[in-house]
């Protein structure tokens, strides 16, 4: 996934070294990472099955293989935006909650495709996803704060997948 300064949404390895100490969250500008892979899935088991399209109010998660973790959310101050709530890495294969469902939201399009901008709401904040402009400090230095925003509407909340693997719709 990739915000519209072209930051990629990443999983660099290392915890929030305040608020939940869960894995940190971040936008990277370099593609190609492998923590930077996403896989979305449905919100519960067998809720999305390969090739199903993905339709605007879906309720998705999405899973980083390399980290093991879901993307996560929670009621839990950003790191450096503290008026907005962290983004982060929880979890593993076997383990997902509710701070893990993300609600997609489309514009102008009936199924998120590559290259088709996207909104993902947090089912239970209802905050938005959002790539600040603001970066870290070693030991992620230069890696821009994800974070989850309220207000609605906002540019930095539009993502767009760009490379992976996509598996063609299947046939009803």
């Amino acid at each position: 996934l990739v915000a519209p300064n072209g930051a990629r949404l990443h999983s660099p390895g290392v915890s929030y070294g305040g608020g939940s100490g869960q894995q940190a969250v971040t936008g990277l500008m370099t593609p190609g990472e492998a923590a930077g892979y996403w896989t979305v899935v449905g919100a519960t088991d067998g809720g999305c099955p390969r090739g199903a399209p993905v339709r605007d109010q879906d309720e998705v998660r999405l899973f980083n293989a390399k980290a093991d973790h879901w993307l996560h959310s929670h009621s839990i101050p950003a790191p450096m935006t503290q008026s907005a709530l962290e983004v982060s890495g929880h979890g593993s294969r076997a383990e997902s909650d509710g701070g893990d469902v993300w609600v997609v939201e489309l514009v102008g399009v009936k199924e998120w495709k590559q290259k088709v901008g996207v909104r993902l709401k947090h089912k239970a904040t209802g905050a938005y996803m959002s790539c600040s402009t603001r970066k870290f400090s070693p030991p992620v230095g230069g890696q821009f704060e994800i974070y989850g925003k309220r207000v609605h509407r906002d540019a930095a909340q539009r993502w767009t997948v760009v490379e992976g693997v996509f598996f063609p719709p299947q046939e009803a």
